[in-house]
């Protein structure tokens, strides 16, 4: 057995059981360590190579990759490879290949036993979308004789002379004779870079068309002239593989070098000649040009951040999305791209029409101009197995006829997950399945950018516009349902004339009254929410089923707080909300009243009894109570953070409020002491309590305080006595609290009896702790809250964090805690913070 094999094995380990927790339930189950090794054991790294190494010694290999084979069926080959692999001695620097278990040389530049985890087909017959050959140095000698046509000299490209303005142009829209023509039919499979050669332009030949362009007119485009349509066959948003296969790797692969994400426009004549510092026509089409290597590339619009965290092997999905009004895009928006140490390549085209010397390395998409002047945007997003890395807003000034003009185009990649991103984790299992990116536009409309995906490859894309005053009014509509669970009354509450209504179980009738409500209002959200996305018929039924099992909800927002929809209220199961005679399911009630483990029943993992029938409610209808939801909040000059390092010992701040109407208090501070040895610090204390935070990092600070609003609405929290001085955001602005990586914490606001609760009374904290702070992520709740449900949610939150979990699965575990009390309102915890963020 080789080292490199030996290590790949613990690399494995470590990559299928993302927490301390979970590798060593798994080490317990497979045997091999003694009890005192088990109890022992606080680092996931150091078990997982003494598990190795027990099996070497022990000759229990077998039984080991056995159990993994049980546990996780779906890796099975890869698996059975490594096994082989292990049994066989496979020399340092082989990779077992795809198709059989062949040694073929590795890479270049890496090294240790390589297996295959994927790989990319394109659809159709073999070879369809110019499929190219898979040796990487091959590629690169091919490339060095092609030239893009048109383009055999670099620098910026001169858009031809514009004609003159037509008469009687009134308005923004397109000058007489002049319209987009049809479009070419598709191309047979098999044929696109025959396609790509015959309607390409060849050298020279361009300042021809445009003196026969002249000599024609307006009113019938010539061939080859911008405003003709770049060809738009090609694959649609569902559709992968067009384009070269994807290079099996090892499903444990070498960290990759920073990517930077070069993009900008150029014209269809010359789509490898970037426009540099050039405005665009008119009502034509032109080529957007991205292309993701380790360096920054000549043409490319500045502004862009390096992509960190990534490993040779990874496939990076590139999706445009549209404004109204503004830049309009082909069908084609998504393209894909994988990082190889041997030089990125493209495999799954946009553009059909992409000249063959720019299909293996450069994206191309067909974006046409507005009729209406001024700038014109589009934004550009990058995703990796399901999770939004980055986004980029592209503007670009937008003239009668292209000229010069010193930054025409601009970019701002206004949304970026941090260095500590580490795409290993993001193996088959833990991808994302839905990804929703909100920001408003400045002028009272929010945009939605949607993203589903199968196995983590974008299945389903959808955008969709909203204004200020109907996303208000949904938000509320669902948020003030939570307020009548709670206390009886959709208004704010009044500790006069309200009160918590869970002190004692309710009856079944009042419980079946609160599933029903609850249900109406998340089934009428959700059905909002699919309508100005335009999903309808079987994209809908597409979208519901890919949405029915457990998995991982991101929602990014880079926007005001009032774009903050309550998702966990969401109620996606086939439902007749309109239906007066709602019941609710009798399997869901069951499984509470009994106390099971509600993740694992089949109501909560998309298997409910009574699933088709729209006439029963089911509590695993809502996504929170079914998804690990997270809504990672990105503000300027910020990163998201993926993980929060655990360092020597866990150590966390908890700040509390002492007075006597907490009277909870003492039992769920000495329960959290007992999590572990001298962990927590608890502060009592306002000054000091700005004090610590400013002075040291830790990986989690846990509010347990009061709080509300002052008479000019300004939200505050409250440690100490009640007499003592309010904290409010300014307090910790003005102190410069700022942690630094890799001790970013996670800020918990379990704020009890705090009037007027809402994220948009929480967002100036939320900048406070975030954009200025850095934090992590921030925990609160969408209303306000009882200390009952705060020591409840509390202790299981903060337990399951310590031991590992992310954050997304420890909120849903600890709302269905709840749940299992009878309580359905954990929906009101809401994580500001990647799903995925977790110690380490």
């Amino acid at each position: 057995m080789t080292a490199a094999a030996r290590n790949d094995l613990q690399r494995l380990l470590q990559q299928l059981f993302p927490t301390l927790r979970g590798l060593l339930a798994f080490a317990r189950d497979a045997g091999g360590l003694t009890t005192r090794q088990l109890g022992e054991s606080r680092d996931r790294d150091a078990l997982a190579e003494l598990l190795v190494d027990a099996a070497i010694r022990k000759g229990r290999l077998a039984p080991l990759l056995d159990a993994l084979r049980t546990r996780f069926p779906r890796r099975g080959r890869d698996i059975d490879a490594l096994g082989k692999a292990l049994g066989k001695g496979a020399p340092r620097g082989a990779r077992l290949g795809p198709a059989r278990n062949q040694v073929t040389p590795a890479a270049r530049g890496t090294q240790g036993t390589r297996i295959p985890v994927f790989k990319v087909k394109p659809p159709g017959k073999a070879g369809a979308g110019g499929a190219r050959p898979s040796g990487a140095t091959g590629a690169r000698k091919a490339a060095a004789k092609r030239t893009a046509p048109g383009s055999a000299k670099t620098g910026a490209h001169k858009a031809p002379a514009r004609r003159a303005a037509p008469t009687g142009l009134a308005k923004p829209t397109a000058p007489a004779g002049i319209s987009k023509p049809a479009a070419r039919k598709p191309s047979a499979a098999g044929s696109a870079r025959k396609a790509a050669a015959k309607h390409a332009v060849p050298k020279g030949a361009a300042s021809s068309v445009r003196k026969a362009s002249a000599k024609r007119g307006a009113a019938k485009p010539p061939d080859g002239h911008r405003a003709k349509p770049p060809s738009t066959d090609g694959p649609g948003p569902a559709e992968h593989g067009t384009g070269a296969e994807a290079v099996p790797v090892s499903m444990i692969a070498a960290p990759a070098e920073p990517q930077h994400v070069n993009l900008g426009f150029a014209t269809s004549e010359a789509p490898g000649t970037p426009l540099v510092d050039h405005t665009l026509g008119a009502g034509e089409w032109y080529v957007f040009w991205v292309k993701i290597e380790p360096r920054v590339v000549a043409g490319s619009l500045p502004g862009d951040q390096p992509l960190g965290g990534l490993h040779e092997g990874d496939i990076l999905d590139v999706i445009l999305f549209g404004f109204p009004r503004q830049l309009q895009l082909g069908p084609a928006r998504h393209g894909r791209v994988q990082i190889l140490a041997t030089g990125n390549r493209v495999v799954q085209r946009a553009w059909a029409d992409t000249p063959a010397a720019l299909a293996d390395t450069q994206l191309c998409f067909a974006v046409r101009t507005p009729w209406t002047f001024g700038r014109a945007g589009l934004r550009c997003n990058i995703y990796h197995r399901g999770v939004l890395l980055q986004s980029h807003l592209v503007t670009v000034e937008v003239t009668w006829s292209g000229r010069a003009q010193p930054g025409a185009a601009r970019r701002v990649c206004d949304y970026n997950l941090s260095d500590s991103l580490d795409t290993s984790r993001f193996a088959p299992g833990t991808e994302h399945l839905l990804s929703v990116l909100v920001n408003d536009d400045g002028h009272g409309t929010h945009s939605f950018r949607f993203v589903s995906s199968k196995a983590g490859v974008p299945d389903q894309i959808h955008d969709g516009h909203i204004d200020d005053t109907q996303l208000a009014r949904q938000v509320s509509y669902a948020r003030t349902a939570l307020q009548w669970v709670a206390w009886g009354s959709e208004g704010e509450w009044d500790e006069k004339t309200t009160s918590y209504r869970f002190i004692n179980p309710p009856s079944a009738e009042t419980s079946a009254q609160i599933y029903r409500m609850m249900a109406q209002r998340g089934a009428n959200l959700w059905g909002q929410i699919v309508t100005n996305f335009g999903i309808a018929g079987p994209e809908l039924a597409a979208l519901r089923n890919a949405m029915r099992q457990p998995g991982r909800v991101q929602i990014a927002l880079k926007s005001s707080p009032d774009a903050v929809v309550p998702m966990a209220m969401v109620y996606d199961y086939p439902l007749d909300p309109a239906r007066e005679s709602l019941t609710v399911c009798d399997a869901s009630l069951a499984a509470i009243a009994a106390g099971k483990a509600l993740e694992t029943e089949p109501c909560f993992v998309g298997n409910c009894p009574h699933y088709d029938d729209d006439r029963v409610v089911c509590a695993g209808g809502f996504w929170g109570f079914r998804h690990e939801l997270g809504l990672p909040i990105h503000i300027p000059k910020g990163e998201i953070a993926t993980a929060i390092a655990r360092g020597p010992a866990v150590r966390g701040f908890a700040p509390i409020y002492t007075d006597a109407d907490f009277t909870l208090r003492q039992g769920h501070i000495d329960a959290l002491k007992g999590l572990a040895s001298d962990w927590l610090e608890v502060i009592d204390d306002r000054d000091v309590c700005i004090t610590r935070l400013v002075g040291e990092a830790r990986p989690l600070v846990y509010f347990y305080c009061h709080g509300g609003l002052t008479p000019t609405r300004t939200p505050f929290l409250k440690i100490g006595l009640e007499g003592s001085d309010i904290i409010t955001a300014a307090s910790f602005i003005n102190k410069f609290l700022h942690w630094n990586e890799p001790t970013r914490p996670l800020v918990i606001l379990n704020g009890c009896h705090t009037t007027g609760t809402s994220p948009e009374a929480m967002f100036s904290f939320l900048s406070a702790l975030v954009s200025q702070g850095n934090a992590a992520g921030v925990i609160g709740t969408e209303i306000t809250n009882f200390e009952p449900i705060a020591v409840q949610i509390g202790t299981d939150l903060v337990t399951r964090f310590l031991a590992g979990e992310e954050v997304g699965r420890a909120l849903k575990l600890a709302r269905l805690g709840l749940l299992r009390q009878g309580n359905p309102l954990g929906l009101m915890y809401i994580a500001f913070a990647l799903p995925s963020l977790h110690l380490v």
